[in-house]
Parts: C-alpha cells; sequence; structure tokens
C-alpha cells in the first residue's frame, strides 16, 4: 500500500469528522453575535432591528442537521475508514453517505449565512450604537465575525468531504494496482515453480531409463 496514500487518507477522512463536531459547536454559537438585537425596538428604525429573531428558524435548523451528519460521520470511524487499508464496500457506501449529507448541509448553511450576512452589513451600526450607547447598553461591532466563521466552517466541511471522496477513488485504484502485482507475482511464482517441477520430472526420467 502506498504509503502517501494512506497518509492522505487520515488526514481527509479524519478532517471530515473534526469538521463536522466543529459544525456542531458553530451552530451553537452562531446567534450570539445578533444577542444585541434583542434590546432594540422596532420603534428605533434602524434596519435589521428583528435579525435575531428571523435567525432562529435557521439556527434551530443547523443545530438539528448538524447534530444528524455529526452522527454520519461517527459511521466513519466505526469503519475504520482512516486507518482500513482496504476499503470494502461498507466503506465506500459510509464515504458516499457522509461526503453527500456533508456537502448538502453546507450548501443549504452557506447560503442562509451569506443571506443573513448581507442583511447584517446593510445595518447602520453608527445609528445603531448611539442608540445602544444612550441606554447604557454594550455596543455591537460591525465586523460580521460570526458570518465569517461560518463560512470557514462549512467551507472546510466541504473540502473535507471532497478530499474523502478523492481519497476514495484514490485508495480503488491503488488496490486494482496491487491486486494486478500480486496476480502477475503470483503467477510468476507458479511459472518458476512448473518449470523447476518439469525439470525433476526429466532428471527422474533418465535415471528411469
Amino acid at each position: 500500500m502506498k504509503i502517501t496514500q494512506m497518509k492522505f487518507q487520515k488526514i481527509a477522512v479524519k478532517g471530515a469528522f473534526i469538521f463536522a463536531a466543529i459544525a456542531v459547536f458553530y451552530s451553537l454559537i452562531f446567534a450570539s453575535q445578533l444577542y444585541g438585537f434583542v434590546n432594540i425596538t422596532s420603534s428605533l428604525g434602524v434596519q435589521g432591528n428583528i435579525l435575531f429573531k428571523e435567525v432562529q428558524p435557521f439556527n434551530r435548523a443547523l443545530f438539528n442537521l448538524t447534530v444528524v451528519y455529526l452522527i454520519a460521520s461517527i459511521l466513519l470511524l466505526v469503519f475504520f475508514c482512516p486507518t482500513r487499508r482496504i476499503y470494502y464496500v461498507s466503506n465506500y457506501i459510509v464515504t458516499g453517505v457522509v461526503a453527500v449529507l456533508g456537502v448538502a448541509l453546507s450548501v443549504y448553511a452557506l447560503l442562509n449565512i451569506f443571506t443573513y450576512m448581507s442583511t447584517f452589513t446593510s445595518i447602520d451600526f453608527v445609528a445603531l450604537n448611539e442608540y445602544l450607547t444612550k441606554r447604557n447598553l454594550n455596543e455591537m461591532t460591525s465586523f460580521p465575525w460570526s458570518f465569517i466563521i461560518g463560512i470557514i466552517v462549512f467551507a472546510g466541511v466541504i473540502i473535507f468531504n471532497a478530499l474523502m471522496v478523492v481519497n476514495a477513488i484514490w485508495k480503488s485504484k491503488v488496490i486494482k494496482t496491487e491486486r494486478k502485482e500480486f496476480a502477475e507475482i503470483d503467477a510468476e511464482i507458479y511459472a518458476k515453480w512448473e518449470a523447476q517441477e518439469r525439470e525433476l520430472d526429466k532428471e527422474a526420467n533418465k535415471y528411469e531409463s
């Protein structure tokens, strides 16, 4: 087995599992940057002042989906996908299912994250922070760190799932190559054994004659 392929396999599969766990954690902190909007009344007239409430359905769905994805990713470890030298049908199936779930989840998450980030960045934070300061409330930062972290997390999920699929294809090619090499070796060994047997037969026939 090619050692470079095995190293790539460990990085790809373990990376996919780690990012699945990170995605669950991110879903728990996603709306934390928006919590300050709870203290803002609609009478203020600041665009995005109900953003915290608007993201709640998405945030709940994101948590549920990331938990499902993490549970599915555990199967990668159950079937020893990071370390198995020979992949069986079950390994390819698990890899495919986890990869499809991961990419689908990431596309869903990124579409919503970009949508809400667009709303967030359009807010007049000067007026917003003046309002908060007058009421002795903490100012809110205009830097969309929560959304940017989400983009990084789910981009990572896509990348490592893609690497995991690449690994599965690479693995199948390596296995086919090794089987072919072993078959050729076996054929060569058999040919040598057969030649030796024929020589022994010739020697035996000489003595008999």
